[in-house]
């Protein structure tokens, strides 16, 4: 047998000892294991399971990064017949999992601008070995001094009867 394929089935089991029971979510999170390890080359890449919440989780960082700024990876399976992943689990799990991160200097959120807030990453893993990475991040961003975008413009102009130019009117 292939020294990869022993190597990713004792990494299978591994999960399976940690004490998750569905072999799907333990099959996408040995897929993130690998991507994140192996393709995307992070640092110290751990795997732990969260019995009250019932997931596998890891954590890793990119090389350059400090400890501080260790992400928390979560495995999703992403087919078309799974349940949608319901908001307060994903609450839940910023809340216990998600590393604190640090509000932008100048960066306007609203009211919750004093508030930490708390950051995950979502691995989506679907059937064909895809990992799609979603960095999840509590609070919102204000959009108030965020400039339209050109084409924001032309659309509203275009809603109030007005043709789009960008030519110099004289």
């Amino acid at each position: 047998m292939d020294e990869n394929k022993t190597d990713n089935l004792q990494l299978l089991r591994e999960f399976y000892k940690l004490g998750c029971k569905d072999e799907s979510l333990c099959a996408a999170a040995c897929r993130t294991y690998i991507h994140l390890q192996k393709e995307r080359k992070m640092r110290d890449v751990e795997y732990h399971y969260h019995a009250d919440l019932d997931i596998i989780y890891l954590r890793a960082r990119k090389p350059p990064d400090p400890v501080e700024c260790t992400d928390t990876y979560i495995p999703v399976v992403a087919s078309g017949t799974d349940k949608n992943l319901p908001l307060a689990a994903l609450e839940l799990w910023q809340n216990e999992l998600g590393r604190v991160v640090p509000n932008s200097e100048g960066e306007n959120r609203g009211d919750d601008d004093d508030k930490p807030r708390r950051c995950i990453v979502l691995a989506f893993c679907d059937t064909s070995s895809n990992v799609l990475l979603y960095r999840m991040t509590q609070g919102t961003k204000s959009l108030v001094q965020k400039p339209l975008s050109k084409n924001k413009q032309r659309k509203m102009k275009e809603a109030e009867g007005c043709s789009w130019t960008n030519k110099k009117v004289e």
